[in-house]
């Protein structure tokens, strides 16, 4: 259950920045990190990294609710055990 709940966080949170640099939104622009981002690199490029960390992170979010984990992730917790404690 909790992975379906950070996959949702996931997508939300990529949609925002994906929609948010396709539509050149307001709001996203004038956020701290982006400003400096487009002071940086200018506005154009500036957006399409948004989209493309918007992207990447929904890919994230479907990727943890079908059940992928990182291999570090496997070796220390049970995938849908019953208890925490039979880790070995």
């Amino acid at each position: 259950m909790f992975d379906y709940l950070i996959a949702a966080v996931a997508v939300v949170a990529g949609s925002a920045l994906l929609l948010g640099g396709a539509l050149n939104a307001a709001w996203l622009m004038e956020l701290a990190k982006v400003r400096g981002l487009v002071a940086g690199v200018g506005a154009t490029p500036a957006r399409l990294i948004c989209m493309a960390v918007g992207a990447a992170i929904i890919l994230i979010g479907i990727l943890v609710a079908c059940g992928w984990r990182p291999a570090w992730a496997q070796s220390r917790l049970p995938i849908r055990s019953g208890s925490w404690q039979t880790v070995t």
